[in-house]
């Protein structure tokens, strides 16, 4: 099996190709307008001939979708001769102690032992103060 050398398209090399920002080709992955990258630790990456066969439809190319008004990208749709993208795994939920705050909304509060610490040393100085 021999296999063609290929460098990977980054979030900011497809920026850069769509000149917006990489927020905004977040945004494009998280509507569906746009596949999904994988992901390397922490870096995402697309195969080129994918990002580029998905640039080809989203500029109205002759096989693709014309009726979609032009300053919208059309939603992904994997084509059955690409490589399939795997799916980023949801990241598991984190257990954060949650705090009423005056307003009554909830605010994350995560508290690291320094944090605790100068707290605790605070309040034993404003009890000494306070007599």
């Amino acid at each position: 099996m021999s296999t063609t050398p290929f460098t990977p398209i980054t979030k900011e090399n497809a920026a850069q190709i769509l000149s917006v920002s990489v927020r905004t080709i977040d945004h494009y992955v998280q509507d569906g307008r746009m596949p999904a990258p994988v992901h390397l630790g922490r870096r995402a990456y697309w195969h080129p001939e994918v990002f580029y066969a998905w640039l080809h439809r989203a500029l109205g190319a002759p096989d693709a979708v014309s009726d979609a008004p032009k300053d919208v990208l059309p939603v992904f749709t994997a084509q059955p001769d690409e490589p399939a993208m795997p799916a980023t795994p949801p990241r598991p939920a984190t257990d954060v102690p949650r705090k009423r705050t005056n307003a009554g909304r909830s605010a994350s509060v995560a508290r690291s032992p320094l944090t605790t610490r100068v707290q605790e040393r605070d309040a034993a100085l404003l009890a000494a103060l306070n007599g």
